[in-house]
């Protein structure tokens, strides 16, 4: 895979000089260089009717002005992948993380058989942007008129595709992906003239505090979508059909055997435990107060954003939170789990 030549020079270089300052200084205004995320295009006469037979959500009907959340999953009903895809003319593009863009072609390559489908990667053509803010939504009126109203709407125009996502405490958020190389650079001059500029770190904390998750290297294959609360934001169509899980899938919604959920949560720690935060990461294994030897849940996605804080979401047993038990990393740290509100309603709860 080729990766945009100008990441390589640019935007990672800068990645690793950014800090998280925008959030510690309650800047509300600033964009993101999603420097994380990869594309595929997906053409060709059967791509959406291929589409819709693989992952968890309807893609036979797309329009032209939605995006949609979707997972993709192996035949034991565990998510590979989790992504955002929307319809341009004729061709599906799918965007999601650029370490398992690798490993997702090789296993989709398999089913495509005698479809009319082809697939690339086009991540090298695009730059990707996370913006956020009332006065970046007023700026970016400048390329896009009529903005998207609603989350994961969509705008299409010669500047690129603009997407509308969730919000964070009312302050509407976009993912700019932009048509070529030179338009975007372009963009990215005007951008850093204008607004200060954050970390993928920042962006991740958003999507953390939204309950939006998103499948990592480490945790592939350890979700059923339903316990990462995946078909409460809108990821999976039950009326859909067949593809790869959804047996295992189905049975699980519809005989209410969901007996995990995904919840928010920060962990504090002191400079005393500072060095044991390099084990805080996705796939973990998070324990009970009761039981330090059988695990009662799991570390999902985690952003460090102030000196001693967490921020996470976990998947954890429903009795454990209806019971209002202390939850620890392990229980040799001892590291509290304190759980906070969701965005959205989880019926199980």
């Amino acid at each position: 895979m080729k990766k945009n030549i100008f990441f390589n020079k640019n935007w990672i270089f800068l990645q690793n000089q950014l800090f998280s300052i925008c959030i510690k200084n309650n800047i509300k205004n600033f964009f993101v260089p999603l420097t994380n995320l990869g594309l595929l295009e997906f053409s060709g006469h059967d791509a959406a009717s291929f589409l819709h037979n693989q992952l968890t959500n309807s893609v036979k009907y797309l329009s032209t002005e939605k995006t949609q959340l979707a997972g993709y999953c192996s035949s034991k009903g565990k998510l590979l992948v989790t992504m955002i895809l929307w319809k341009i003319d004729n061709k599906i593009i799918l965007l999601f993380p650029y370490e398992l863009l690798s490993s997702f072609q090789k296993k989709i390559k398999i089913f495509i058989l005698r479809s009319k489908v082809k697939f690339k990667d086009i991540t090298h053509k695009h730059l990707i942007f996370g913006l956020i803010g009332k006065k970046i939504a007023y700026f970016l009126k400048t390329w896009f008129p009529n903005l998207p109203k609603k989350p994961y709407d969509k705008i299409d125009n010669v500047f690129g595709t603009l997407i509308r996502i969730t919000n964070f405490n009312e302050i509407p958020r976009y993912q700019w992906i932009t048509a070529n190389n030179i338009i975007g650079i372009k963009i990215w001059e005007i951008l850093i003239k204008k607004f200060p500029v954050a970390n993928t770190f920042e962006w991740s904390f958003f999507d953390i505090q939204s309950g939006i998750p998103q499948i990592t290297l480490e945790t592939q294959e350890k979700f059923i979508p339903q316990m990462i609360n995946f078909e409460l934001i809108g990821g999976i169509d039950f009326k859909k059909g067949c593809y790869p899980g959804q047996e295992i899938i189905a049975r699980m919604q519809y005989l209410r055997k969901i007996k995990y959920r995904m919840m928010l949560a920060v962990i504090n720690f002191t400079n005393e435990n500072k060095n044991i935060i390099f084990f805080i990461k996705p796939g973990v294994n998070i324990f009970s107060e009761e039981n330090s030897i059988k695990p009662c849940g799991k570390i999902v996605n985690t952003v460090k954003i102030e000196d001693n804080k967490i921020n996470c979401l976990v998947k954890v047993k429903l009795d454990y939170i209806q019971n209002k038990k202390k939850i620890y990393i392990n229980s040799v740290h001892r590291l509290l789990l304190v759980f906070q509100k969701l965005p959205y309603f989880i019926v199980n709860i």
